[in-house]
């Protein structure tokens, strides 16, 4: 049971990750002010 447990929460925290990662390069390839703070808020919520 502990071992599907720990895939569960690896897989978990990699698709987090995964979510970070994709708002950290809309920080960056955005154009405007406002559609940079827009893509990593979109990322966390």
């Amino acid at each position: 049971m502990t071992l599907i447990v720990e895939i569960i929460v690896s897989a978990l925290i990699v698709f987090g990750a995964g979510f970070a990662w994709i708002g950290s390069f809309g920080l960056f390839k955005l154009p405007d002010f406002y559609m940079r703070l827009h893509g990593p808020t979109k990322a966390t919520t």
